[in-house]
């Protein structure tokens, strides 16, 4: 905010106790009020110091002046009231704390620090982030990143049965080394706490901000496109995920993000494909449960029984708890794949179950070592459901049951969550020394 847009916002909430002020609309604010007070004084000081003429000229005019000084320090007083409630309420303290300026000295130091703090991030109890721009969420954002990078995502038509069937088995993206996690830079914290707090349009707005800062990296490009989906703009979503799609070292996460939202839009063959190339892409060791939760319910809808099993077998293995979509997302997705199915997607389904879910599945076989912990027989761990029990049962052997239901609440928030930010830090931080020793355990053995 610039100096005449401070000014002008201050008088323009003249008596505006609510909300929020940046620290430049304050700071301007108080520029000009000091500015306008030291010219007023030199004006009066000059014309009281000038030689009085017969007819009073100078002196009339020093009592003009005086009296619009009065006025205009009458007149600011509110608006200076006002925007140094709402600099406080900008770092979340109630704007009550400005009477500590009637402490001799040290009131108004306080004062003079509170008010050079940034504010805090996303909105907070006061109302939003003052300086947060609108993000249109009817479009999705210009991205700028000059690079000149077309979107490969061009999936196959199923007009042409051989073809489909053909690309859909064939892994056409492959994931490479990815070592950058959601806590590799402090970046990345305000979208993932705008996140926790459903504050799409926010996530939308900062994480635009980082695709250029990291164009390879797959999670900014999932947060925005996942961001436009949740507000219900999948052609944005589409958009950011398949503008992504080719810059993105790993692959696979917005291949999925595309198998969501293309399902969503009712392409069923697009959605197929997507997922199968997620499939191709994890080989024998899945990065996430989403395909195979997705794929399930188009199984199911096809009228594969079996096949649906399997993929939701393996939904079991890569996360504790009951992972399901909604009732209702769920139905929709099985009469798409009802009202869509054809014999190529049924035999590209069989043949994915066939390739990726083979014989074993039930006794894990073939699933990825995902977290490297160790069992009692000190095989490593396989998933993180089979990691969730590893850790449930250790803890059970110093735990009591309320302190052991604490722990696993923890862990569960923790994977519901995406493993955000938010659910980790409250986790490591429990009152609990021993859920947050457990916790703590779990979750690095997850990052390493």
């Amino acid at each position: 905010m610039n100096f005449t847009t401070a000014i002008g916002t201050c008088f323009a909430k003249y008596a505006g106790f609510n909300g929020r002020a940046s620290r430049s609309e304050y700071w301007f604010f108080i520029l000009f009020v000091f500015l306008a007070i030291a010219f007023l004084a030199i004006l009066a000081a000059s014309l009281s110091g000038a030689v009085q003429s017969p007819k009073g000229g100078p002196k009339s005019l020093s009592v003009i002046v005086d009296g619009l000084a009065l006025l205009f320090l009458m007149g600011i007083f509110v608006p200076t009231l006002a925007v140094g409630a709402r600099r406080l309420h900008d770092i979340s303290c109630s704007g009550w704390w400005q009477l500590i300026c009637l402490v001799p000295l040290l009131g108004g130091l306080g004062m003079l620090i509170a008010c050079c703090l940034p504010g805090t991030r996303g909105t907070n109890r006061f109302g939003p982030e003052p300086l947060a721009s609108k993000v249109p969420v009817d479009r999705p954002p210009e991205l700028n990143l000059n690079d000149h990078v077309l979107p490969n995502w061009n999936p196959p038509a199923l007009a042409v049965p051989d073809d489909f069937k053909r690309r859909c088995l064939t892994g056409e993206f492959h994931d490479e080394t990815e070592d950058r996690t959601f806590h590799s830079n402090s970046a990345f914290a305000p979208v993932l706490d705008a996140f926790g707090t459903s504050n799409f349009e926010e996530v939308i707005r900062r994480g635009t901000q980082l695709l250029p800062r990291f164009p390879d990296f797959d999670l900014p490009w999932e947060w925005v496109s996942s961001a436009y989906q949740e507000l219900g703009k999948l052609d944005s979503a589409y958009r950011v995920a398949s503008e992504g799609l080719p810059r993105t070292k790993r692959k696979s996460v917005l291949l999925v993000r595309l198998g969501d939202i293309e399902w969503q839009r009712g392409n069923l063959p697009e959605t197929v494909y997507a997922l199968s190339q997620a499939l191709h892409c994890y080989a024998d060791r899945p990065l996430d449960y989403n395909p195979y939760l997705l794929l399930n319910y188009i199984a199911e809808g096809a009228g594969l029984s079996t096949v649906a099993a399997a993929f939701l077998r393996r939904v079991d293995q890569l996360r504790p708890g009951t992972i399901r979509l909604p009732p209702a997302l769920g139905d929709r997705l099985k009469e798409i794949s009802r009202r869509s199915r054809t014999p190529v997607i049924t035999e590209v389904l069989k043949e994915l179950s066939t390739r990726y879910l083979a014989a074993g599945d039930t006794a894990g076989q073939g699933v990825p070592a995902a977290a490297g912990g160790l069992s009692e027989q000190g095989e490593k761990t396989r998933t993180i459901g089979e990691l969730f029990d590893r850790t449930m049962h250790n803890a059970r052997q110093k735990m009591n049951d309320d302190e052991c239901r604490l722990l696993s609440a923890a862990i569960v928030a923790i994977c519901t969550n995406g493993f955000s930010a938010a659910e980790v830090q409250k986790a490591l931080n429990h009152p609990h020394p021993g859920v947050r020793a457990e916790c703590e355990t779990f979750v690095k053995t997850i990052l390493t």
